[in-house]
């Protein structure tokens, strides 16, 4: 629960309002005749306490909320300690890791960026299915630092919620405050599909399909793709690999939507490596 000093919120000027400076014959009458001390008790008003009560801002935490997505029930959790990466899974031993939701070497991918976005609508709308969490993050996190408090909570929910579709939902409100790189991080974990560029094969995208997401019905009609090949030869992308011809990626991108929309889709180039969301838009952009 965090708890905030609402003088601090407000602004306040603590500085007191200035008084008259008695003149020197006032000053001297009143030394000559004091007045009578005044208190509670003798105006009859009700005593006045010592200590003043200091007054706090208060973000209560909802309880953890219970919601069904694609046959699969889950858990939204809203706080708690972060004790694994949001990106890679890695155990956080420190802190200031376990505040964030991202280890030391994560965080340097796009989470010191600074905001590109103002309008958080496009945000907010990107968790519409989670109005607890929508009125959470902008209570604890927005109100008080913006859009970039808004996107350190969201990368918290991310990693309290990993690999969950609110993981994805994350993922897809901090692309939408311009967080672009970030995003593109925190999606490598809900990556399914990998294309890569092989040296050895440089007219064909290399193919990785994640052994929990396999679907043989996508790689069966992958298979048929022209210059679709397999080989059983160890290289740094594992002993067994798929290709693709690069003159192919339209009737792949067609099949990636018709199998994995909504997932995650990694393209590396390199040491370069940016991971979509599998969706419509995507696909229209892929095929300009």
């Amino acid at each position: 629960m965090r708890v905030t000093d609402l003088d601090s919120l407000l602004n306040l000027d603590p500085t007191p309002t200035p008084t008259e400076t008695p003149t020197a014959s006032e000053a001297l009458i009143a030394a000559a005749d004091p007045a009578p001390e005044t208190t509670a008790e003798s105006v009859g008003a009700a005593p006045i306490e010592e200590t003043v009560a200091l007054q706090t801002f208060t973000v209560e935490i909802p309880p953890e909320v219970a919601y069904t997505l694609g046959g699969m029930r889950h858990q939204l959790v809203f706080e708690g300690v972060c004790t694994k990466c949001a990106h890679c899974s890695q155990p956080l031993t420190d802190s200031v890791s376990q505040e964030r939701g991202l280890g030391p070497t994560c965080s340097k991918k796009g989470y010191h960026d600074e905001v590109v976005v103002d309008d958080d609508t496009d945000a907010l709308l990107a968790l519409a299915q989670y109005p607890q969490l929508v009125d959470y993050l902008v209570k604890k996190y927005k109100a008080i630092g913006g859009n970039r408090a808004l996107v350190n909570g969201l990368v918290r929910t991310a990693s309290l919620n990993r690999r969950t579709p609110v993981h994805s939902a994350c993922c897809d409100a901090i692309d939408a405050l311009g967080f672009k790189r970030l995003a593109s991080t925190l999606r490598e974990a809900l990556a399914v599909v990998e294309l890569y560029d092989d040296p050895e094969m440089p007219n064909s995208y290399g193919l990785w399909i994640k052994k929990s997401d396999f679907n043989w019905n996508f790689y069966n009609q992958v298979k048929l793709l022209p210059g679709f090949s397999h080989l059983n030869r160890s290289s740094r992308f594992g002993p067994k690999r798929n290709y693709v011809a690069k003159t192919a990626r339209l009737a792949l991108a067609h099949l990636l939507i018709r199998y994995y929309e909504g997932l995650c889709l990694t393209i590396t180039k390199g040491d370069e490596k940016i991971t979509h969301k599998i969706t419509q838009e995507w696909f229209a952009k892929a095929s300009a």
